[in-house]
């Protein structure tokens, strides 16, 4: 039964740990964590997340860095030997989601619009970084997701459709908010991603651009048809802006709702 849980995220820009902390007080069974800084890879720090894991038993089942903001400079560049640097960064990244026990990593990936001289990445340097990035997360127990996020490419339907056939092994992480930003149709989406469907960020989208789920105007009923009818069974986690809610109580009210609409 698919579980739906927060991510860290969700209380940015305050500390990560301090923010797990915040998500553990509404008693999900799962989360996820957004680190912010290559400080926090220590093992000192992560080490306690583990404790708190252990103590409250809640899995961190997903893992997404703060560098998703340079993931087109870092991978997608014309600059080859960067390629190099970014993997083995990431190689960071992968360790601690593992020692954390997370399963999926989160991709920004490529910028919709051509940076400095050069136009969008080939398909062949489109292959070559995913499968690379694919087989580094898989030494270390992860899924690595391709996430729909607004002004990248992969904001639409049909760059998806496109990747899926390029990168056979690429799974998707699908947010709803981000569908609504880059006006696309979110069911097309999450049509494209298909069976390799396999992370969702749950939220709403109204008069503010993001909010929580049953805030705004997006008919989440709907949502979870389309979910049902590409056969999706797993997890959700709740990911918003802070300035999305007031409280942690408004949060879990939502979390709740939410539960109701797509656990059954």
């Amino acid at each position: 039964m698919s579980r739906v849980g927060i991510s860290t995220a969700c209380y940015y820009p305050q500390d990560t740990f301090l923010s797990f902390c915040e998500v553990l007080k509404a008693e999900v069974p799962i989360a996820e964590v957004f680190m912010n800084s290559l400080a926090e890879l220590d093992k000192n720090n992560l080490q306690r997340y583990r404790d708190e894991m252990k103590a409250r038993g809640v899995e961190i089942i997903s893992f997404h860095p703060y560098t998703s903001a340079f993931e087109s400079l870092m991978f997608f560049s014309e600059y080859k030997l960067r390629r190099c640097d970014g993997i083995e960064l990431y190689k960071r990244f992968f360790d601690a989601a593992q020692f954390l026990g997370a399963k999926i990593f989160v991709f920004h990936g490529e910028k919709a619009s051509p940076t400095f001289s050069r136009d969008l990445s080939d398909d062949e340097t489109v292959f070559g970084t995913y499968s690379e990035l694919i087989e580094t997360a898989k030494n270390f127990g992860l899924t690595f997701t391709q996430e729909n996020v607004n002004n990248h490419r992969s904001q639409n339907a049909d760059y998806i459709k496109k990747l899926s056939k390029l990168v056979p092994g690429l799974k998707y992480t699908f947010d709803l908010k981000q569908a609504f930003r880059a006006h696309e149709d979110y069911g097309e989406i999450i049509n494209a991603m298909g069976e390799n469907l396999c992370h969702i960020h749950i939220n709403d989208f109204g008069k503010k651009e993001c909010c929580l789920p049953f805030d705004g105007e997006v008919d989440l009923f709907d949502v979870k048809d389309k979910l049902s009818r590409i056969g999706y069974c797993g997890d959700y986690i709740l990911e918003v802006y802070r300035a999305s809610f007031d409280t942690t109580e408004s949060l879990i009210n939502s979390l709740e709702k939410t539960k109701q609409l797509f656990c059954k």
